[in-house]
């Protein structure tokens, strides 16, 4: 008979459904096989004839794998975020390209697989990455992702506002997508930094090749200041870079219009959206999108209050994210949430869990293996330990251990 691992631990929390005290999950061949409580799991799997490796875990709480959805590993080496704190986005993106220009190939890897390395020590099993051109899939990510026992999907960042590019930007996503490896996304940065026409061309080729895509957009009120009035530090930064062409910007650069391109294909991720307006969050619910919310980097900049109470009324998904090291004085997802119990005290705790977990899940399109604690679900589980018997589920939300995944 096959062997059966059975994890026991003071609370489960399986997300899709409610917590269990002395609970217990069983797994074999990567597979859950049950999920409930303590008493009731050991019973029934010892009237099956296998052979049960039982662990206890008296002070733990379990939980599923994190899901971090949106990262850029490739800031993974920085001690600190860049800047300081309520730097804007401009002035900071400045900061980001002198630590681009004095990265080399070789110490960009270094700084992923360090990345890989903390997502997992730190409870994660399956990212969303924006991977900067030149890169090749398997040689910057995916050795390094089966050591660490992360599922990752690496969208492709493409950007630019000269027309002229466009073939070659094309060239380059579809050579991305043609890649052998699990996982392969396309990312149009953002408005500011992707033309219209390269921003539909994108979205043409995910709908044929069924990819993933990924966007910045409405990340600060300096993009919606240039997208409404061609004015501001974004026209600065453009003009220092020697790209500012004041006619490429136009009616289909603004964020409605964005809006309606993700919405045509059904794997769309909307990332930061820190500055939508209710009829965009309307119409975002409408149209199925994905939004990606990074608290500690939404921090960082001092954007205004997000607006996560009224996207989870209108039913969006909604998917957490860490970001980099760029914004960020670490990648640990269980931090963000944290940061969510906080500032947002009126969201539930299942809630909470929920989108650090089933919800990124979702937007990754990794559901059928990860997100919950559920019969038929990959083994990718986390754990959570205590020094104590606690007697609140939630109880992490306020504490400072990190999450790890059980292997």
């Amino acid at each position: 008979m096959p062997s059966v691992r059975v994890i026991c631990a003071n609370w489960i929390l399986p997300v899709s459904s409610p917590p269990i005290r002395n609970g217990a999950v069983a797994i074999t061949a990567d597979q859950i096989v049950a999920v409930g409580d303590r008493v009731s799991v050991l019973d029934t799997l010892s009237t099956t004839g296998s052979d049960l490796a039982v662990e206890e875990h008296p002070h733990a709480t379990i939980i599923p794998g994190l899901i971090n959805a949106h990262t850029h590993l490739e800031f993974s080496h920085l001690q600190a975020p860049l800047g300081h704190k309520g730097i804007s986005l401009p002035d900071w993106i400045a900061h980001v390209m002198g630590v681009r220009g004095e990265t080399d190939a070789d110490s960009k890897r270094d700084s992923i697989q360090s990345g890989l390395k903390e997502l997992y020590e730190t409870g994660t099993v399956a990212v969303g990455e924006i991977s900067t051109f030149p890169t090749t899939a398997v040689a910057d990510y995916s050795i390094d992702a089966c050591q660490f026992h992360i599922h990752k999907t690496l969208f492709l960042e493409q950007l630019t506002r000269n027309l002229e590019l466009l073939p070659q930007r094309g060239a380059e996503a579809a050579a991305h997508l043609n890649q052998r490896c699990i996982g392969l996304g396309l990312s149009p940065h953002a408005p500011y930094s992707t033309h219209p026409d390269l921003l539909k061309q994108i979205v043409d080729l995910a709908i044929e090749r069924n990819a993933p895509l990924a966007m910045h957009v409405a990340e600060t009120k300096e993009e919606l200041e240039l997208l409404e009035s061609r004015s501001g530090k974004f026209v600065e930064l453009l003009q220092k870079l020697g790209v500012w062409k004041a006619d490429s910007f136009g009616d289909k650069d603004s964020i409605d219009n964005i809006i309606e391109q993700l919405g045509r294909h059904n794997r769309s991720m909307l990332v930061h959206g820190n500055y939508l307006n209710d009829r965009q969050l309307q119409r975002i619910s409408e149209l199925k999108i994905t939004v990606v919310f990074c608290p500690r980097t939404h921090a960082w900049f001092g954007h205004d209050q997000y607006p996560l109470a009224r996207m989870l009324e209108l039913g969006i998904n909604v998917a957490i994210g860490t970001d980099s090291r760029a914004s960020n004085p670490d990648l640990n997802l269980l931090e963000e949430l944290r940061l969510i119990s906080q500032t947002h005290p009126n969201v539930l705790p299942e809630t909470i869990l929920s989108l650090g977990t089933r919800c990124g899940a979702i937007a990754l399109g990794v559901d059928q293996r990860f997100g919950t604690l559920e019969i038929g679900k990959g083994s990718a589980i986390g754990v959570i330990d205590s020094d104590k018997d606690e007697h609140d589920p939630w109880w992490w939300l306020t504490g400072k251990q990190a999450a790890s995944v059980l292997r």
